[in-house]
């Protein structure tokens, strides 16, 4: 009896060491289930916490951003323009419009410009500056414009860019030519001239105020009222691109580049 007695009581003692020795296995299972989901949660926080910084960063980048859109026009129709002399040749001025559009969130302050003439086909060759080529802005009364320009946020503005182009004593010649056959007069001599003159005589002459050939028709009724129709070969064309840079009060430069033969930015 007492030799079953102790083998039964060793039996239970192993029992009760299994169940124990199970029992501590569920416990470090589940405290290693918990400790894996404190790390993920720990890990997802910190993800969170670096996001909303960046998102907080970026927020305030962009309510500090400037952006500006720049657009260019050719000069209206009936813009009066005169000849000045200018050395080997004469200087005309024409008005380009520049339309300046804030799409930031904040007001933009523009305080400064250069104007540079950038090239005579493409932005390769070195920037070139001469007398009277920058003349100024005029609104669209023709007044001066002077800056600062203030711009609020999606609002824009457009101002006109007088800006001197050199033309080339031959040419001016040409283009005078057929002009005093017309009217008997010089261009020195006329007050009111147009672009649209101008246009209209170019293509009278064969040439624009480049050098460039111009094929087309003019046509003149009783009235005085002229017409005509053009058409140039711009892939080998040579014409004047002027490069225009606003600097704002933050210290930010916007840069746009206009032509007379140049398309607008849309």
């Amino acid at each position: 009896m007492r030799k079953s007695f102790r083998r039964n009581s060793r039996r239970i003692d192993r029992s009760e060491f299994m169940r124990n020795f199970s029992c501590e296995k569920t416990e470090q299972s589940q405290e290693n289930k918990w400790r894996k989901k404190e790390i993920i949660f720990a890990f997802l926080a910190v993800i969170i916490s670096v996001f909303t910084l960046l998102w907080t960063v970026y927020q305030d980048f962009k309510k500090d951003k400037e952006e500006i859109t720049i657009n260019s026009f050719t000069p209206i129709s009936n813009t009066n323009l005169s000849f000045s002399n200018f050395f080997r040749g004469k200087l005309i001025t024409l008005e380009f419009g520049i339309l300046l559009s804030n799409i930031s969130d904040n007001t933009i302050s523009l305080i400064d410009y250069k104007l540079e003439q950038v090239a005579e086909k493409s932005p390769e060759s070195f920037p070139v500056q001469y007398n009277k080529m920058n003349q100024g802005f005029i609104d669209e009364d023709g007044k001066i414009s002077s800056m600062p320009f203030i711009i609020k946020s999606g609002e824009s503005r457009l101002v006109y860019i007088k800006t001197g182009i050199i033309i080339d004593e031959n040419i001016y010649l040409k283009i005078n030519d057929v002009y005093k056959q017309e009217t008997g007069r010089k261009l020195s001599h006329v007050k009111k001239f147009t672009y649209k003159d101008l246009q209209y005589y170019t293509v009278k002459a064969r040439i624009d105020i480049y050098g460039n050939s111009i094929e087309g028709e003019t046509n003149q009724n009783s009235l005085g009222e002229k017409s005509f129709f053009s058409s140039i070969e711009l892939e080998n064309a040579v014409y004047p691109i002027f490069s225009l840079t606003f600097k704002s009060a933050k210290g930010n430069y916007f840069t746009h580049q206009y032509s007379e033969y140049k398309m607008n930015n849309f």
